[in-house]
């Protein structure tokens, strides 16, 4: 709103969203906890090391988002390096800080559209279109390009910029789509991308939770890593991801995790730490 809109009255906002580096994030919801916030989920270390953010609320009625990674699918400790690289300062009110620069920016706002909510997210239209407009000449196209495909997310802003080019206008140029046509995909792009969007043709839609969106998540989370990383941190997620959860799969997967921990004791106990 404040770096990329003319008047931040046209873009509607319910909350404010706030990042810290990864490192700093259990400093910073306590610092937020004195201050009367509460994060509406417990088990903050968990969120930290499996989720991109926490929702925390204030006793006023108040809400915000406090972030450590820009992504939601993309959660190593390492993934915002370029992101906080490329950051731009800007000024709210009183207050000075930065902001994602505008080829993250648009990075972010397509990603972060394509997925489908009940809520309509078609607003991602027209932030990304108040990018171009208000910083096209900024925009680093290859760098968009090779953030994508470090991210693992080169389909989502293929289809968003193609969107935004053939129904929108947006002078996004020729040799930037190209580039982004012959990176390669990774599968787990292509599978969760299909996940993150059904309900968009009208049908039903998963909810947190879902079977379906678990499995995507965790199949992003051991993306890339090797066998023996795999095997000593599969336990420690599904023991995140199975808490509380009720239905025969969760009770297959907990017997899965009993025989997992009863067959590498050691190998278990040392990804718990």
């Amino acid at each position: 709103s404040v770096a990329y809109y003319r008047d931040s009255g046209v873009r509607p906002m319910a909350d404010i969203d706030l990042m810290v580096p990864h490192a700093q994030a259990a400093a910073a919801v306590a610092r937020l906890a004195s201050g009367g916030w509460t994060p509406v989920r417990p088990r903050v270390a968990d969120l930290i090391r499996y989720q991109h953010s926490v929702r925390m609320l204030h006793g006023t009625g108040e809400a915000l988002d406090l972030h450590w990674h820009v992504l939601a699918e993309c959660v190593r400790r390492d993934a915002d390096e370029g992101f906080w690289g490329r950051a731009i300062p800007i000024r709210i009110l009183d207050a000075d800080t930065r902001s994602l620069g505008p080829t993250d920016a648009l990075l972010h706002t397509i990603v972060h559209g394509m997925r489908w909510n009940e809520e309509p997210t078609i607003r991602w239209v027209a932030d990304a279109m108040a990018i171009l407009n208000s910083s096209a000449d900024a925009i680093d196209w290859i760098g968009l390009e090779r953030e994508a495909r470090a991210q693992r997310v080169v389909l989502r802003v293929r289809t968003g910029l193609a969107y935004l080019r053939h129904r929108m206008g947006a002078q996004i140029p020729e040799f930037a789509m190209r580039r982004l046509e012959m990176a390669p995909v990774a599968g787990i792009e292509r599978l969760e991308y299909r996940v993150l969007t059904l309900g968009a043709e009208g049908g039903r839609a998963l909810q947190p939770g879902h079977l379906l969106l678990v499995t995507v998540q965790y199949l992003r989370y051991i993306s890339g890593k090797s066998f023996v990383q795999v095997l000593r941190e599969t336990p420690a997620y599904l023991r995140y991801r199975l808490r509380g959860r009720q239905g025969p799969f969760f009770d297959a997967a907990r017997l899965v995790l009993r025989g997992i921990r009863t067959l590498f004791p050691h190998r278990v106990a040392s990804g718990a730490r």
